[in-house]
């Protein structure tokens, strides 16, 4: 007893796509089921799948999907003398009369998946042969970014694969696709956090930078361009492939997209937006010669001991006008703009900074949410 989803969407409009992730998950193990017992259903779509009472996903309850109506089904390789299904979720392999197996399952599945999430069918035609057409060969309408995630996107793409091989490989590599999708309790993250973990990458990477310099005796001036270096690189590669760097990983951090995969241009961007401060003071003191230095340390130092009524202070002793060149004055042209676009994140919602928003990025806290409880049953 239940309502199909098909009448859900008629009723209730586009699910949740959490809502249908759920369905989806619950379908695919249905389908594994048939599978392993020699049956392609060859008429997945929603009106064939019944929606057991009112739970949601989104709600926190578990949602219960049965698969009906198995009145086409067949063994793998079955052959027909004339097409047998529903055209609008019919794999393009299916229309065609050859064999059908798991994959066209996996088709008419994707298909559905692309109604749940958006109300309507990804292709409308007045003929068969239209229709087959359009599943052959036209482009996959796109998903509306507000209405699924980047990745579910992309995967309903590749289930709705026109050729069979470029689709999922089996049903369990899909259902651990789908499962990995769904969406985890986060927050986002603390501006404090966010700033001791960088503090931590920047501490490591200035370490890391003294020691590369003095193996090859460059100078201080030159270990802090090292150090920035080994930063960005670090940055772009840690965040690439992990979505955090050690700092993050240490306060429970971590970077995502928030309308597309975080790749390494949306990373150097990201990057050069949070850093700018500070590669503009690297060109600055590579061009700043002689005179113009001391000049500006001389009254540095004649400032602060009239200040504190000496005639000279302990700070300014032999090598003291390499420590300021090469530490003072970076660091304070590092912070200033730096912190500028960093608190930038505190009068915004989602706690985004200037080169979050810059790069369609966030960081968030990740907490595993508990097992959601789930039901499948053939009928």
């Amino acid at each position: 007893r239940g309502q199909t989803l098909a009448d859900h969407i008629v009723t209730n409009g586009p699910m949740p796509w959490s809502d249908a992730l759920e369905c989806v998950i619950q379908t695919t193990r249905a389908l594994i089921t048939a599978h392993q017992r020699g049956i392609v259903h060859r008429d997945i779509k929603p009106s064939n799948l019944i929606l057991c009472g009112e739970a949601t996903a989104a709600s926190g309850n578990a949602i219960e999907v049965k698969v009906a109506d198995f009145g086409l089904a067949v063994p793998p390789g079955w052959r027909e003398e004339h097409f047998v299904g529903s055209p609008y979720y019919a794999s393009p392999e299916q229309i065609a009369g050859r064999p059908p197996d798991f994959r066209s399952d996996l088709y008419s599945l994707g298909v559905t998946f692309h109604e749940l999430v958006t109300g309507e069918p990804p292709f409308r035609a007045d003929s068969l042969r239209e229709m087959a057409d359009l599943h052959k060969g036209a482009p996959r309408p796109p998903i509306p970014d507000r209405q699924a995630p980047w990745r579910l996107r992309l995967l309903i793409t590749e289930m709705m694969d026109p050729e069979p091989t470029k689709r999922p490989w089996t049903y369990e590599e899909l259902l651990s696709r789908l499962e990995a999708l769904r969406p985890k309790p986060m927050m986002a993250g603390g501006v404090v956090a966010r700033g001791m973990a960088l503090a931590v990458d920047l501490t490591m990477m200035a370490v890391l930078g003294q020691v590369v310099a003095g193996f090859f005796m460059l100078s201080q001036r030159r270990a802090h361009e090292v150090s920035f270096l080994l930063f960005g690189l670090y940055y772009v590669i840690s965040h690439r492939a992990w979505g955090k760097t050690l700092g993050k990983r240490m306060f429970g951090l971590r970077i995502q997209g928030t309308t597309r995969q975080v790749s390494v241009v949306s990373l150097v961007l990201r990057f050069v937006v949070e850093f700018w401060g500070p590669i503009i003071a690297l060109m600055m003191i590579n061009l700043q010669l002689g005179a113009a230095k001391t000049t500006t340390l001389a009254a540095v130092k004649d400032q602060l001991t009239n200040l504190v009524g000496v005639d000279e202070l302990p700070i300014f002793d032999e090598g003291a006008d390499e420590l300021l060149q090469t530490l003072l004055i970076p660091n304070l042209m590092l912070g200033i703009p730096w912190l500028g676009g960093f608190l930038f994140a505190l009068f915004d919602d989602s706690r985004q900074a200037l080169h979050d928003r810059a790069s369609h990025t966030r960081v968030v806290y990740a907490m595993r949410d508990a097992p959601t409880s789930t039901a499948t049953t053939l009928t």
